[in-house]
């Protein structure tokens, strides 16, 4: 099971936007179960919260005895959540609890979920600190066909590990519709790989014409008689407890209480996904090298 997949089940529990009889039951100390991420690319946030039972009876009130609040370590700010409630098909409901506010690279938050008696469960995430994006030089080759072939190496530093993934998108002009549109490459579609990590950086190349053609020919995106205005990439990383056990996403081992967990007094997990952008503009021989217009043809 790929990462993608798995962080796709977690937000379906966290957003209770699946069909689903997620139901604990555990007779034990433990309090909650909770499920959700922060993420710097989002402005509001989920949580759901599960109270951990000892009895097999469906989970049907509109209540929860549970409060919900993060702490930011580093500056101290606290955010209280509110709950949401949401009823399943099949007449299950599920407690989401929601909050906006901005997360903030490298800071370390903490979420609590009590009890009117007082009893917690909580569980901490350091969101992915931001790194350097370096561009290298714009390289010119040339395809069998004698046309040119534009690429650009993308350096992001002090990395350990390739990212969880890589978003390449070009901003074009869009009137009358309106100012722009976005364009985004799924490289690991039309290249298989995003790149690779080599003595502490990770570096892939943007190419600049494949990408002209084949976002066409795939019918992704059209690219004929285009006026292009920028480039952009974005880095997004997951913290370093969100790790893959024995480095396989196998969803029967994942379904485990105890597998992969990072909550006290309590089942679940909490965790935080950075993202990290870099826009820039091309000069106008290269964008008309690539084969697009610019801004000043217009």
């Amino acid at each position: 099971m790929k990462f993608r997949n798995y962080l796709l089940m977690l937000l379906c529990l966290a957003t209770a936007s699946c069909d689903s009889t997620f139901d604990p039951f555990v007779k034990s100390s433990q309090i909650f179960t909770i499920l959700g991420y922060l993420d710097m690319g989002r402005s509001v946030h989920y949580l759901r919260v599960v109270p951990l039972r000892s009895v097999v009876t469906p989970a049907n009130s509109p209540t929860i005895d549970a409060k919900v609040k993060t702490i930011d370590l580093n500056n101290g700010n606290v955010v209280h959540w509110r709950d949401s409630v949401i009823t399943f098909p099949k007449g299950t409901v599920a407690h989401v609890f929601y909050a906006r506010f901005p997360v903030e690279d490298n800071h370390t938050y903490r979420v609590e979920v009590t009890r009117s008696d007082g009893q917690t469960t909580s569980a901490e995430t350091t969101v992915p600190k931001r790194k350097a994006i370096t561009l290298g030089n714009i390289v010119v080759g040339t395809f069998g066909n004698g046309l040119a072939d534009v690429t650009q190496q993308v350096s992001w530093s002090d990395v350990p590990e390739e990212p969880y993934d890589v978003e390449v998108w070009y901003r074009f002009f869009n009137p009358p519709i309106g100012p722009f549109v976005d364009a985004k490459a799924p490289y690991k579609i039309l290249y298989g790989e995003l790149g690779k990590v080599f003595e502490g950086s990770y570096a892939m190349t943007i190419r600049y014409s494949r990408d002209k053609i084949l976002l066409k020919d795939k019918e992704i995106f059209n690219t004929d008689n285009r006026v292009l205005y920028g480039v952009g990439v974005r880095f997004i990383q997951l913290d370093d407890k969100w790790k893959a056990p024995n480095g396989v996403w196998d969803p029967d081992v994942i379904a485990q209480p105890n597998v992969l967990t990072n909550v006290t007094n309590g089942f679940g997990f909490f965790g935080s996904v950075g993202q990290f952008d870099l826009e820039w503009t091309l000069s106008d021989q290269v964008v008309k090298t690539i084969g697009y217009s610019t801004p000043g043809d217009r």
